[in-house]
């Protein structure tokens, strides 16, 4: 009995010290994703190859940060966004890109495409609908995410709210499509928008951008005219109610072709001046939606809202979300700026390991995260890899300038 015992107990301290040296070994990596100009290139994927459900993504700027375990040292970091050639480099030569990593674009393949009507395009998006049982999770699964919000008010920086929560989808196939939102730790500052009560909503930005998902809600309409389509069936037959698509651009990702298609509706305008576009960019070969854009995310006047996917083990989950609206008040004389972002970091799969994974404040959807109560943790936020004063301070002082 005393030999079992000791066995026993030489087995916990084994597992103590095991898991207190994996904790020890764990390192964390920043840098910055740039282009051939040289500018930070922003919403990059970054992840480790043989680690892909773990990953992180750039900020607006180009900057990002990862864990390291010492399984990564002996792995190879991938850097990938749509337009440029993904990287892929072995995490024992990273040192000598000095925390700056730079990307080719991807060359144009115009000639390839021999088609382009409309007939041609919505056949195209027809079967990337038609694939998404194939393309996307179908089984529940759990996304561990950073939320950021800034908002620049009248030229001046008004407010900052972060958060780290986890988001339970029950798959893209269902007819009853359903999330569940766990708020993990929530930071914000006080709030100094400078608006007029009419336009101080209390609306919990997480749910809002989280809705922007239009895969997951079968929905290709940027304002929502239309509910929520219930079959994919019915997703399908929408397309034919679009106004006229263009082609937009074509490239190489990984080997794969990008279509991107510009659609347009005429009876969508703004303040009857300008169509409202939306881009939808297909991987020819698994003919599934990459990224789903609407409005127009390079003009500096204008709301638009993106999502983006990266395939994780042959299946497509959401790497980032977000939403960006911009619009002038009191006559047009004062501006206000504000961002929303979702990046995703990390996934869990399968039921037993989705029920043993710590889950935070379950959060409703008519909750506000400036009305929610929680304590801050500091500690929480000094070692949290995804956020961190410098990068948040640069995107500001970036954005500020086009104010000033």
């Amino acid at each position: 009995m005393i030999d079992i015992m000791k066995t026993k107990h030489d087995q916990i301290l084994f597992m103590v010290f095991f898991f207190l040296s994996t904790i020890v070994s764990v390192q964390e990596y920043r840098g910055q994703v740039i282009g051939d100009n040289n500018a930070g290139i922003g919403f990059a994927h970054v992840f480790f190859q043989n680690d892909q459900s773990r990953g992180s993504t750039s900020n607006e700027i180009g900057e990002f940060a990862i864990y390291v375990t010492e399984a990564n040292k002996g792995d190879s970091l991938v850097i990938s966004v749509l337009g440029y050639k993904t990287k892929f480099i072995p995490y024992a030569e990273i040192e000598e890109h000095n925390n700056i990593i730079k990307l080719n674009s991807s060359a144009l393949l115009l000639n390839e495409i021999t088609t382009t009507s409309d007939s041609y395009f919505k056949s195209i998006i027809k079967e990337a609908i038609a694939k998404i049982p194939e393309n996307y999770p179908v089984e529940k699964h759990l996304q561990k995410a950073y939320y950021q919000n800034y908002t620049i008010s009248d030229t001046s920086y008004s407010e900052m709210i972060e958060a780290d929560f986890q988001l339970i989808s029950n798959g893209y196939q269902h007819d009853k499509l359903k999330e569940e939102v766990y708020l993990n730790q929530l930071r914000r500052t006080e709030d100094n928008r400078n608006l007029p009560a009419m336009l101080r909503h209390n609306r919990n930005g997480i749910f809002i951008t989280l809705f922007k998902n239009r895969v997951y809600h079968r929905s290709l309409s940027k304002w929502g005219f239309k509910k929520d389509l219930n079959t994919i069936d019915e997703f399908i037959s929408s397309v034919d109610d679009i106004g006229s698509l263009l082609f937009h651009s074509q490239s190489i990702q990984d080997g794969d072709t990008i279509l991107t298609i510009k659609v347009s509706d005429p009876l969508l305008k703004i303040n009857n001046s300008s169509p409202l576009y939306t881009f939808l960019s297909i991987n020819l070969r698994d003919k599934a939606i990459v990224k789903m854009v609407f409005g127009d995310p390079w003009s500096e006047k204008k709301d638009f809202e993106e999502v983006v996917y990266r395939k994780i083990h042959d299946r497509y989950y959401p790497a980032y979300m977000r939403r960006v609206s911009n619009f002038e008040f009191d006559k047009k004389t004062k501006k206000h700026y504000t961002s929303h972002c979702i990046l995703f970091y990390d996934l869990v799969t399968g039921k037993q390991n989705i029920k043993a994974c710590k889950k935070g404040k379950k959060m409703k959807i008519e909750r506000g995260l400036r009305q929610i109560k929680m304590n801050l943790d500091n500690s929480f936020w000094e070692n949290y890899p995804y956020s961190n004063q410098l990068s948040a301070t640069s995107i500001l002082r970036s954005k500020l300038n086009h104010y000033k």
